[in-house]
Order: structure tokens, then C-alpha cells, then sequence
């Protein structure tokens, strides 16, 4: 229940926030360093760690009727979406919690517990790959003021049983990647949707992948078996 805020230069911790609830999630904002905490009270939490006399909690964002899974930056950084348990993924405005500009919740839909922004566009990131509990990949994506699923981008295959297995894409935007359930590591092609290739990475969940920003060709992942490995 504690956020805490680091310098990654001197491994100093500047600053620590009593959080309302577990904090599931955390996100820095790249204008104004704001952070936004995902929490377990439903709630997201923004605080501005550059007010220190314990006033730095400046916004809450509510709306949501589950557990906060997921937050991320969109339109500029003028934007924020996220995930809840509740099924629903909401789209606000940057400091204005009171109540989301966009709803999306459709009797289909799962939670989505780990998203992916990507690929990135002057900072600005042209879709989202959300981790569906119904063994899929959604992709969402943003057309200046509209949000919405782009259904000819859905990867499947894989089996992640309720785990929060990270999504990965590669640097050029030729294919996404993902653990599952079963210790293996999923590699799609983003044109065609199709499976390009499936590896026994771990023993156990595979909870973690993630491409190379330089290397495309390099991969690394990261188990419940306690092993992170990097791949060719």
C-alpha cells in the first residue's frame, strides 16, 4: 500500500505515498511526472511529487467497481485508459477524475489485466494490446477523438488461465509476443494474425515478455519458475 518514487540515477528514494488500498499498477506521466497508482479500492490516484508538504495527492479518478489492473498515456499524454476487474476499460481525461470521457463495456468482454502501448509515435502510442482472460489479444486503437477495438487485429492461441502475462511488440511493429499458462512463449505476426512460432520458455507461468528497443531480434522473458532469459 506504499508508492514509492525513486531517482534512478542514485537509487535515492525522493518520496513515499500512502496509497488507498493495494497499488496494482503505476505510471509516471512523461509532461509533468506526475504519478497515476492503480489501486485496489477501485480507485486510480494521481500524485505530484513535486508538492511536499503531504498535499501530493492531487487527483482520483473514480469510477471503476473493481481492482485497477492497468494505466497508460495516450492523444499526446492527454489522455488516460484503464482496466479494471470490473470488465470495462475507461478513457479520461488527464486530471479530471470525476468521470470518464469513454465507457467500454460489452457483454463479451473480460478483464484485461495487462496492456501494452504500442508502437510509439513522437511519444504517442497508436494502439493498445490488452490481455483478455478469454485467451486473447485485443487491440484497441485511437483515431484522435476515437477510441475503439480494431477487430481484425485479435491474436489467440495461447492459454493464459487467468495470469497477467505481459505483451510484448516488436520494435518495428512486425509481431507481439506473449507468455501463457503453460510456460511457453507466443510470437504472432501483427499483419496476419497468424501464429509464427511457439517456445518452451519456462517451467511454469511465463508472466513477462518483452522486445529489445535496439536488438529486433532479441527477446526476453521472465517465469514463475524464478528465471529471466534472454533469447536470439
Amino acid at each position: 500500500e506504499i508508492v514509492r518514487y525513486w531517482d534512478t540515477e542514485t537509487g535515492q528514494c525522493l518520496s513515499a505515498y500512502k496509497a488507498k488500498g493495494i497499488c496494482y499498477c503505476a505510471k509516471i506521466h512523461p509532461g509533468d511526472d506526475n504519478i497515476l497508482v492503480g489501486c485496489g479500492n477501485k480507485n486510480v490516484l494521481q500524485y505530484d511529487p513535486r508538492i511536499k508538504d503531504g498535499e501530493s495527492l492531487v487527483q482520483e479518478y473514480i469510477q471503476h467497481l473493481g481492482s485497477v489492473n492497468s494505466v497508460n498515456f495516450i492523444d499526446d499524454n492527454r489522455r488516460v485508459v484503464t482496466t479494471s476487474d470490473d470488465k470495462k476499460l475507461f478513457v479520461w481525461e488527464y486530471g479530471i477524475g470525476t468521470a470518464p470521457m469513454k465507457h467500454v463495456s460489452e457483454p463479451w468482454m473480460h478483464s484485461m489485466p495487462a496492456v501494452t502501448a504500442a508502437p510509439f509515435d513522437n511519444g504517442n502510442p497508436k494502439f493498445l494490446l490488452c490481455q483478455s482472460l478469454d485467451n486473447q489479444i485485443l487491440t484497441y486503437q485511437s483515431y484522435g477523438d476515437r477510441f475503439k477495438l480494431n477487430k481484425k487485429k485479435m491474436f489467440v492461441g495461447h492459454t493464459i488461465a487467468g495470469y497477467a502475462c505481459q505483451i510484448g511488440v516488436s520494435p518495428d511493429l512486425k509481431y507481439v509476443i506473449s507468455g501463457d499458462g503453460d510456460g511457453r512463449l507466443w510470437l504472432w505476426d501483427w499483419k496476419s494474425q497468424k501464429v509464427y512460432r511457439k517456445i518452451k520458455a519456462h517451467d511454469g507461468v511465463c508472466i513477462g515478455a518483452i522486445w529489445h528497443p535496439l536488438e529486433s531480434s532479441k527477446v526476453a522473458t521472465c517465469g514463475w519458475d524464478g528465471l529471466i532469459k534472454f533469447w536470439d
